[in-house]
C-alpha cells in the first residue's frame, strides 16, 4: 500500500478537471474517478424536472461513499486513484484526505488553474 496514492483534483468549474484527470490517470496508470460520469450513467436519466439540490446532492454523497470505499481496497492492491470528485471547498477535500489517513493511504492535491476567461 506504500506507494498507492489519491490524487485529489480540484479547480474552479469549467477548469478542465475531468481532462487533467483523464490524463493524470494514463500517466500513472491509477483508476480515475470523475463524479460527472457516475451522476450521468446512474441518476441523470431518472432526474426530476427540474433538477432539485437536495436530490442531486443525496445521490453525490452515495456515489462518493461507494467511490471511497473501492479507493480504499484499490489502495490495499497497490492501486493508486485519481479523484475527480469537484472538491470545490477545503472541506471536501479534507473528508478525503481524512478517508485516505485512515487507510494509510497518501495523498496528492493537484490544483486546476486556469484564468477565468478560459474557464467555460
Amino acid at each position: 500500500m506504500a506507494d498507492a496514492c489519491w490524487h485529489i483534483v480540484c479547480g474552479s468549474t469549467g477548469a478542465g478537471k475531468t481532462t487533467y484527470a483523464m490524463e493524470l490517470s494514463a500517466k500513472l496508470s491509477a483508476m480515475r474517478f470523475s463524479i460527472d460520469e457516475w451522476m450521468t450513467r446512474l441518476f441523470w436519466p431518472d432526474s426530476p424536472d427540474p433538477i432539485q439540490y437536495e436530490w442531486t446532492m443525496e445521490r453525490i454523497n452515495r456515489c462518493e461513499a461507494q467511490i471511497a470505499g473501492i479507493v480504499a481496497e484499490l489502495a490495499k492492491l497497490g492501486v493508486s486513484s485519481v479523484l475527480d470528485l469537484g472538491f470545490t471547498t477545503k472541506e471536501h477535500r479534507d473528508k478525503f484526505r481524512m478517508l485516505a489517513a485512515k487507510s494509510g493511504v497518501a495523498t496528492r492535491t493537484h490544483f486546476v488553474d486556469v484564468p477565468a476567461e478560459e474557464l467555460r
